[in-house]
């Protein structure tokens, strides 16, 4: 029996070379996955710049993953803020947050892009649905899956997101020092 922890790393690393290499022969028979896959790589791009432009200094979020997945027992009863307050990258912070099962996992921004384009980037592995913030242009809604293995697949949703600061309004806010 194979017990995994709450997503660190990407479940296609399992996949043995010769099965990726099956996969990525899968990929190039497709009409539409290369065209598909530098769409939405464009869109991710383009989604990167909007977000870097918005400067987000400080901002607070929430998400759930739905997966194939069997977590650890003692992630499943040990509470742990959900609404996750991200500080220049960085988490510093959790609240309570609407009540989530499985355990929440800890997406911050960054990290969504990071596995979007990790996954657009992955022969074999297809991406159902993108959907970026029209605002900010993080990923918003995403659905990957692997359709070769019908158990590998993911989706995220963002559930809630509010920016605290942006940077230029916190660093005017900060009072000068003369030398």
């Amino acid at each position: 029996m194979m017990i995994a922890g709450p997503l660190h790393g990407q479940v296609s690393d399992m996949i043995p070379p010769h099965a990726r290499d099956s996969l990525a022969a899968g990929d190039r028979r497709s009409a539409t996955a290369a065209h598909d896959r530098q769409r939405n790589l464009d869109s991710l791009a383009a989604g990167r710049g909007r977000w870097a432009r918005a400067e987000v200094a400080e901002y607070r979020i929430q998400t759930h993953t739905d997966c194939f997945c069997i977590y650890i027992p003692e992630d499943s009863v040990v509470p742990r803020g959900s609404l996750l307050t991200i500080r220049d990258g960085a988490i510093v912070g959790r609240s309570r947050g609407r009540p989530t099962f499985p355990p929440a996992n800890e997406w911050t921004v960054d990290t969504l892009f990071e596995r979007v384009e990790r996954d657009l980037l992955n022969p074999g592995r297809v991406v159902r649905r993108l959907r970026l913030d029209p605002g900010y242009g993080f990923p918003r809604e995403y659905h990957a899956e692997t359709p070769s293995i019908p158990d590998l697949w993911l989706r995220i949703q963002v559930d809630s997101f509010a920016v605290v600061s942006h940077r230029q309004l916190r660093e005017t806010a900060q009072p000068r020092r003369l030398p």
